[in-house]
């Protein structure tokens, strides 16, 4: 960076080639404007960022933090480490929020030590560790009382298409189950409807179990259950729940969101 920082001084463009290089952008894109304009644009300063809202895939390194120094790994496996304790508290408000976005002016004030934040958010998004947008992006937990996606994630899921757009604008693929339990998180029914809903979709055979598991041998469709703590019901998610567990447990890439669970 410090190379790619010196030739910035004197040819941006060559130093903007080079980051393409070595962060592996197969695409540039480009801001065209009039000749007369183009003398006057200056580096990305950190007064830009106000009213802007942030996102970063960071994830606590216990083998490396220490009393004085704060690790992190971003969301490509690499280390990020800070001895700044507002920089620290930083990373790991924008660890627990990812994939949900931050405002910028809740992490930044206006103190030498904001200053200091905005200054390492920017380098952030520079080096391609983080993602900036106008509007901020919420996201649901697995822990919602009541988990709901978006409406048209729910929309794609219902169409049976093989795969849903986040709210990131990113693509992700998903298998039958999940996709029929995303099409039902509408806000409106909690974890008990949800298990209830899909050991009947399940049982019926409308929906299938994840990795092949074949179907329990049990009669799945008399008498109706009675709760979520019916033995036929947990016979029935066993696979399911195994499923979502294991896919849900990091490694995902930044631009992918889990499966629900």
């Amino acid at each position: 960076h410090k190379t790619v920082a010196a030739m910035a001084a004197s040819d941006r463009s060559k130093a903007a080639q080079y980051l393409d290089f070595f962060s592996g952008r197969p695409f540039r894109r480009s801001l065209l404007v009039k000749r007369s304009a183009g003398g006057t644009i200056s580096q990305p300063q950190t007064e830009r960022l106000a009213g802007l809202h942030i996102a970063c895939k960071l994830t606590p390194d216990p083998a490396r933090t220490t009393s004085a120094l704060a690790a992190f790994i971003d969301g490509k496996g690499r280390s990020i480490t800070t001895p700044v304790d507002s920089v620290g508290k930083t990373f790991a408000r924008l660890g627990e929020a990812y994939p949900a976005t931050v405002a910028v002016d809740a992490l930044a004030g206006p103190d030498a030590q904001g200053h200091l934040v905005a200054k390492v958010l920017l380098q952030l998004l520079q080096e391609g560790r983080a993602a900036i947008s106008s509007l901020p992006v919420a996201v649901g937990r697995a822990a919602d009382p009541r988990p709901k996606a978006w409406a048209f994630a729910r929309a794609e899921a219902a169409l049976g298409l093989p795969m849903v757009t986040s709210q990131r604008h990113v693509t992700v693929i998903l298998p039958k189950i999940a996709a029929a339990v995303i099409s039902r998180l509408d806000g409106t029914n909690d974890h008990a409807m949800l298990e209830d809903w899909l050991a009947r979709e399940i049982g019926a055979g409308r929906v299938p179990l994840p990795d092949g598991k074949e179907m329990p041998t049990e009669d799945m469709t008399s008498p109706p259950w009675q709760g979520s703590t019916s033995p036929r019901h947990s016979a029935t998610l066993k696979p399911a729940q195994c499923w979502f567990r294991r896919h849900s447990k990091g490694g995902a890439e930044p631009s992918r969101s889990p499966p629900p669970r």
